[in-house]
């Protein structure tokens, strides 16, 4: 460790084996979270996750003091913006991991970190379809990321709070909101961002713009909107967001009605997804493509994949769209 000196982060996956089997569990421990985020920023997150499971055991056998407690701090929330990618925002292991997180930061008495604790609750308020109870985290949020004065927090912030009032039906307000995250992004500052909150904002908030446009009688922007969250996604290298904007872009087509480009982007998402092991936008492309087979005359194969994905967007705990995908299955019959 002291003859690497500045390069001990590089190395942090070597160093944490190398405490660990010399029974140095708090440096093991530190070194297993900075093994983890490095995996994280490589997508690399199911090593990710080893890593921070490792951290969470060796922690659990040291008594708790402030020192140790920031570094569970730090491996709580980057564990939750990875399980995002890995199990789902509604996962009973992401709960686990905000929960203990608000815990510690407010134990600590740490703002900055409660406002990445709550955005992580707020994600998951929504895809659980809990939209009263996320709107008031939301506005909770909202206005301790202003105070904070912290660009990256408040873009994160803003686009959370824009999805939870699109999901609410008022889209005046979200429209309002990812547009102003939109507005404070900046590509040479917050590309971190899609690690740290497990999406790139801007990606969203380009693929909510497209929806929102649709709704509100604009096709022509909202296939602007919706290409440019593709080109940004591939832009970021962030596999996750990549996955995200080929999902809306493809759930666009089939607003449409253009059943051959749903597919076709769906299949896009499927093949992402199945590689990188996102099991949130595997579920929901295969919705999305079974639909779409089943409008262009292939009913039995349609059918069986929707319900197929269905079944399996159920199993990660989302409540959200489940009544989108239903009424997809009740209009092919």
């Amino acid at each position: 460790e002291v003859l690497l000196g500045d390069q001990s982060g590089a190395m942090a996956a070597q160093l944490a084996r190398h405490f660990d089997e010399a029974g140095m569990t708090a440096k093991a421990a530190v070194y297993h979270v900075q093994a983890g985020q490095k995996a994280q920023r490589l997508s690399a997150n199911q090593e990710a996750v080893r890593h921070f499971r490792r951290a969470e055991e060796l922690l659990a056998a040291l008594p708790e003091q402030p020192d140790l407690q920031r570094v569970e701090l730090e491996l709580q929330l980057s564990l939750a913006a990875t399980l995002i990618a890995t199990e789902g925002y509604a996962s009973p292991g992401m709960a686990r991991a905000f929960d203990r997180a608000r815990a510690i930061a407010g134990a600590l008495g740490d703002p900055l970190q409660m406002l990445r604790a709550l955005a992580a609750h707020l994600s998951y308020r929504v895809v659980r379809a809990e939209l009263p109870q996320a709107e008031a985290v939301g506005q909770e949020l909202l206005a301790l990321a202003e105070q904070s004065g912290e660009a990256g927090l408040i873009i994160g912030c803003l686009g959370a709070v824009g999805v939870t009032a699109f999901h609410a039906g008022r889209f005046a307000a979200a429209r309002s909101h990812v547009q102003q995250a939109l507005a404070l992004y900046d590509p040479q500052k917050h590309q971190e961002l899609s690690y740290r909150q497990g999406q790139d904002p801007q990606t969203t908030a380009l693929a909510y713009l497209g929806w929102l446009d649709w709704l509100q009688g604009l096709p022509q922007q909202a296939a602007e909107h919706s290409a440019s969250a593709i080109r940004v996604a591939e832009a970021v290298n962030h596999p996750f967001s990549y996955a995200l904007a080929l999902i809306y872009d493809a759930t666009l087509s089939l607003f449409l009605r253009r059943w051959p480009e749903c597919a076709a982007k769906a299949q896009g998402a499927l093949d992402v997804s199945h590689r990188e092991r996102f099991p949130l936008w595997w579920a929901n492309a295969t919705i999305l493509h079974g639909t779409a087979l089943a409008h262009q005359g292939h009913l039995a194969e349609g059918i069986a994949e929707l319900q197929q994905g269905l079944a399996a967007w159920e199993a990660t705990g989302a409540v959200l769209s489940q009544a989108f995908a239903n009424a997809q299955l009740a209009g092919i019959y």
